[in-house]
């Protein structure tokens, strides 16, 4: 039987002797190293070379201070070139650079020093399988938009064999008054439950998994999901003597899960489970003109300083930007945005119909 190719790994690390402690280990669990780099630059220089499989970073390089790269944006600059699961690794456990390295969405984390292969392969292990599953859904998702672009066009097509190019779009209908809206955006709010949706995706999971996924208290676990099930985005059932959980098959809730950035997705969501920051879209997508923030809060006879805080989470969230016209800044909704929003919510709300 032919042997599977080893994994190349690649180590980003400015401490000869703790890299080499690795390739040590790598070794062991049947990986191979493609080297030791010891800068962020020369890593991104070196990158489409050496194409390693799984990257183990240093979040702390030497030189960072002096305005060289550190870890994270190294990764960031390396995940724009090519798609490759990084693990980071650090000796500083501080609740500063894990909120930072989380922002990067690392593949996995280490705390330094690795001093046996047990801490090494399960992290290993778990980033490539994620990775894997990531780029099964890409295809996935890729062969699906070919095929619905194929019947969009096929329902198009006049009598006489034409395709009719003056089909309009769909209007998307959202109540904004709807309490079920804000909730539907509240239950998405939460990085834990988005981190629920996306284990989700490649299929089924016991509640026990859940819980060593999120390595948080199983009544904080159990309350996460409960929110998510009663909002229609999960399913909860029996399965012998254990309680299994799935994703309802949502296709724009997959969509925006698995190409954002869950940390700022979070972070949308968040800004739109307001009632008042609600009303502030509801009004500037159903107005024929453009409002100053000024002529907002105008509208919306609230205090000044309320709209100026809700009108910044919502540029902050991406939703909105500030244009100049003429002499006078507007605001802009991001409409192309909020349609996949609203779509995932119509559709969660048809599928909980069904």
């Amino acid at each position: 039987m032919k042997q599977m190719a080893k994994k190349k790994v690649l180590i980003v690390e400015d401490e000869l002797y703790t890299g080499t402690a690795l390739e040590t280990l790598l070794k062991r669990i049947n990986y191979d190293s493609v080297g030791i780099i010891t800068s962020g630059e020369e890593a991104i220089s070196k990158i489409d070379e050496l194409n390693p499989d799984l990257i183990l970073m240093d979040i702390i390089l030497e030189g960072t201070l002096e305005g060289k790269l550190d870890g994270i944006e190294t990764s960031r600059l390396i995940k724009e070139k090519i798609d490759v699961p990084i693990i980071f690794l650090t000796a500083y456990g501080d609740l500063k650079t894990l909120k930072k390295a989380k922002l990067a969405e690392p593949d996995g984390y280490i705390v330094k020093p690795v001093t046996d292969e047990k801490d090494l392969l399960p992290t290993i292990e778990i980033a490539l399988h994620n990775h894997d599953i990531k780029m099964q859904l890409k295809e996935r998702e890729e062969k699906f938009g070919l095929v619905e672009d194929i019947v969009h066009n096929i329902l198009q097509v006049s009598k006489n064999g034409v395709i009719d190019s003056r089909v309009e779009q769909t209007e998307v209908k959202i109540d904004y008054e709807d309490k079920s809206l804000e909730s539907w955006f509240n239950a998405l709010s939460n990085l834990d439950r988005m981190q629920i949706l996306k284990f989700l995706i490649e299929g089924s999971k016991k509640f026990t998994e859940v819980v060593e996924l999120l390595q948080k208290a199983k009544s904080t676990v159990s309350r996460h999901l409960r929110i998510l099930e009663e909002n229609g985005l999960i399913i909860g059932y029996r399965k012998g003597k254990t309680t299994q959980y799935a994703l309802v098959e949502n296709k724009f809730i997959i969509n925006l899960i698995s190409s954002g950035n869950l940390t700022e997705l979070s972070d949308t969501f968040q800004a739109l489970g307001n009632q008042e920051r609600l009303f502030i879209i509801q009004l500037l997508e159903e107005s024929t003109q453009q409002y100053s923030s000024t002529e907002i809060v105008e509208r919306l006879k609230k205090p000044q300083s309320t709209i100026f805080r809700h009108l910044r989470l919502l540029n902050n969230a991406d939703l909105i930007e500030t244009r100049k016209r003429g002499r006078q800044s507007v605001i802009i909704l991001k409409k192309d945005f909020l349609r996949k929003i609203f779509e995932a919510y119509l559709e969660s709300v048809k599928l909980n119909k069904l």
